[in-house]
């Protein structure tokens, strides 16, 4: 599996990577929403931050949910707001879960194994 980690902050990069890589996936990452857009070939599981530069999580899932080419693959969203209208919305524009920083490696783990048997 191919997942593309979306995150400006360099130490959630690392330790994001570290357990996909953990799991025998392959790795790419991309700083913002702008940077990902440029990113989704081959793609099958995105995780995804709200709070970044340029484009922020939810600016991404609204740009990318009409695009062809990112139909089917699945978003978890790994971020600091864990309001109930944060989860809400990212759900609606086509998150498939949801995770509040700080992320526990063992919850990371389940989620990505769970939209793997979805």
């Amino acid at each position: 599996m191919k997942v593309l980690i979306v995150d400006d902050s360099k130490t959630m990069l690392r330790i994001n990577s570290q357990v996909v890589t953990s799991l025998g996936h392959e790795v790419v990452t991309a700083v913002d929403g702008i940077d990902a857009v440029g990113k989704l070939e081959g793609i099958n599981l995105i995780l995804l931050d709200i709070n970044m530069p340029r484009m922020d999580g939810f600016g991404f899932l609204e740009k990318t949910k009409t695009y062809r080419k990112t139909h089917g693959i699945a978003t978890i969203m790994c971020t600091t707001e864990g309001g109930k209208a944060e989860v809400v919305r990212a759900l609606r524009l086509g998150a498939n879960s949801y995770i509040v920083k700080p992320v526990n490696r063992d919850v990371l783990i389940a989620k990505i194994k769970d939209v793997q048997c979805s």
